[in-house]
């Protein structure tokens, strides 16, 4: 049995005695496994007989994680899909959540098609990490001393040079006379390279066992790099997950200024968490979870401490939670994240954040002549949903900004199938990776909530599939701006897709537009693994983005737009191609027609073809949630 809370209207409270009778007659739940409309009892709890209160009503249901929530129209039924998104929606005691109109989520929502009843008709996201209720406290090694009753100690010290030959030395203040002992005897313990570690288990001056650890960082002369601490972070997480102490403490022998002292927490306290939303053991309160943890306290020392690097703690943990959150969205399989359960999810967080949010679904967009980006979903049984939130800070409104996020849930290429070696058709899920960035960056922002800026937040979610209604090569179609595209390719879809969001960004009225995109397999190529690449029309936007890059520890590289290389991109019987008779430098190419969709705005175009996977780990980068929520909280204001 399940407890939700039924949102009632102005007209209902009119009824007083007839709000069970309008409840039954106007709500039903269907039954997925019978495919019959089934009837249950509601079971009112005693405040219907508060009559000063009506904004709700509670209401007992059997077996509800196998029904649907559906309301009778005299036009069409409407659904609202997945019991995860009711319970947490209808279950809040948030006043200002509890006026929310029950109608505009009921029609922002809809039922996830499926071919059998077993498909998965909701996308699980968690919106928790073992880090959530973690204190931690930042300490200055020098003035104050490290004094702890820690079970575990984390050493962050410099790799040895050959003169060194292993000499370790801390010169933080250890306030325990067996540590400083054991230290001062043992100072050539282990020579070792970057992200190498050495444990030693020890009895403190209170005659207690602690484990000290010591994890080698860069040389004495290196400066310190995003790259170095993705080095040291596994070490450190290793030690944190197979010790889970209750308390620990982190001794910083190393300088490291305060974006890349957030970073590292960020990247600690994403890479803590382990995936398991699909297995079978996935079940609350698993003690034997990979997510399971004892720490209350982690205490860092710092030897070039100040105030601004206790702000970095909460802002690292709002990070590490959009960084999470974009990551669950792409490393899903695509039968749980398909263009519906996408849009649904990003309702609910929506709803969590107070944010005013749109879905538009096939109807709307005809209106709106999206040609390019209805061609590309044709082939999939998922239908279209454009996802649109918008954040609006308190104040005057300085600034406007849209970041466009590409949300291809699954890309097989269409008819020009990726069946070729090398084109990694089985890792296409990640296509959605800019829409992830961007709901990621909605999570930071609608967290923070910064002033004076209002943000919208887009993508164009579908899936490029075939079958008999796909689209194919040599078609042509018309983005919402009235420009004609052939169809040179079909695996080329993102940035169809992405030149009716770019349209529909620009008429907003905005003054930037950024979008984000694993456009490009020449992307990877280029720039490798660590670095995106950034296109633009407006030289200040761009540098904005190459300085919030610098902050938030997401590398971006500036690549130029040639418009002589236009002429790749034009077709004898359209206004141009999707796809370049040159197959040199396409990520330029690709940007040039990504151009062609903004008239005036200020534009820049992010391609993390390259940098949105860890390839040697399998799993999402999270990339762009960062940098974006850096430039939204640095820049625009």
């Amino acid at each position: 049995m399940y407890l939700i809370r039924l949102n009632i209207n102005p007209v209902d409270k009119i009824f007083e005695n007839k709000i069970y009778k309008n409840i039954i007659k106007r709500y039903y739940f269907y039954s997925l496994k019978a495919n019959k409309k089934k009837f249950f009892p509601f079971f009112i709890s005693n405040n219907i007989k508060n009559k000063s209160n009506y904004n709700s009503v509670r209401c007992e249901i059997p077996q509800f994680s196998t029904y649907h929530y559906q309301k009778l129209s005299k036009d069409k039924t409407q659904f609202l899909t997945g019991s995860k998104i009711i319970k947490n929606f209808y279950s809040t005691n948030n006043k200002e959540n509890s006026n929310i109109s029950f109608a505009k989520f009921e029609k922002m929502t809809s039922k996830v098609p499926q071919v059998n009843s077993l498909d998965p008709v909701v996308l699980p996201v968690n919106y928790t990490t073992p880090f959530d209720d973690v204190k931690v406290e930042v300490k200055d090694s020098g003035k104050e001393g490290c004094t702890f009753d820690d079970e575990l100690i984390l050493f962050l010290v410099h790799s040895a040079s050959e003169k060194e030959k292993g000499s370790l030395k801390i010169s933080s203040q250890i306030k325990d006379s067996k540590i400083n002992e054991f230290l001062s005897n043992n100072d050539d313990m282990f020579n070792g390279k970057i992200g190498t570690s050495k444990s030693f288990y020890i009895s403190n001056e209170k005659n207690k066992y602690v484990n000290l650890t010591f994890i080698r960082c860069g040389g004495v002369d290196d400066e310190m790099t995003e790259c170095e601490i993705r080095k040291i972070v596994p070490s450190l997480v290793q030690v944190l997950h197979d010790n889970k102490p209750a308390s620990a403490s982190i001794i910083f022998e190393i300088d490291i200024n305060e974006s890349l002292f957030r970073f590292l927490l960020e990247t600690v306290f994403y890479e803590s968490i382990v995936d398991e939303r699909f297995k079978s053991t996935n079940k609350a309160g698993n003690k034997n979870s990979s997510n399971s943890t004892n720490m209350k306290n982690l205490h860092i020392f710092l030897k070039n401490h100040n105030a601004n690097y206790n702000k970095e703690v909460e802002k690292a943990k709002t990070f590490s939670m959009g960084i999470y959150f974009a990551a669950q969205l792409i490393s899903a399989p695509s039968n749980y994240c398909n263009p519906v359960s996408l849009a649904n999810v990003a309702v609910e967080l929506a709803e969590k954040l107070n944010l005013e949010y749109k879905i538009l679904g096939i109807k709307e967009l005809e209106e709106l002549k999206m040609g390019a980006y209805l061609s590309v979903g044709k082939g999939s049984m998922y239908p279209h949903r454009f996802i649109h939130l918008t954040y609006k800070g308190k104040g005057d409104i300085k600034k406007k900004i849209a970041l466009v996020g590409k949300g291809i849930t699954f890309d097989a290429g269409g008819y020009n199938l990726k069946a070729a070696p090398g084109s990694m058709i089985e890792l296409m899920k990640f296509d959605m990776s800019g829409c992830a960035a961007v709901l990621g960056c909605a999570y930071c922002i609608g967290t923070i909530k910064p002033e004076h800026v209002e943000v919208h937040f887009l993508s164009a979610v579908c899936e490029n599939m075939i079958s008999q209604n796909a689209y194919r090569p040599g078609d042509i179609v018309t983005a919402s701006n009235g420009k004609t595209i052939e169809v040179g390719n079909t695996d080329a879809e993102g940035r169809l897709t992405l030149a009716d969001a770019l349209v529909y960004a620009e008429k907003i009225g905005v003054d930037h537009i950024i979008d984000i995109a694993t456009l490009t397999g020449a992307m990877l190529f280029s720039l490798g693994t660590s670095y995106a690449g950034v296109f633009g029309n407006d030289e200040k936007l761009i540098n904005k983005i190459l300085a919030s890059s610098k902050t938030s520890s997401e590398p971006v590289w500036w690549l130029p737009i040639i418009k002589e290389y236009k002429k790749f991109i034009s077709s004898r019987c359209a206004d141009m191609n999707n796809i370049p008779t040159n197959s040199k430098a396409s990520s330029i190419i690709a940007s040039l027609f990504l151009n062609e969709f903004v008239q005036s705005t200020s534009w820049a175009h992010i391609d993390i073809a390259g940098a949105a996977w860890i390839f040697n780990d399998s799993k999402p980068k999270g990339f762009g949630v960062r940098l974006l929520s850096e430039l939204i909280l640095s820049h625009a204001i």
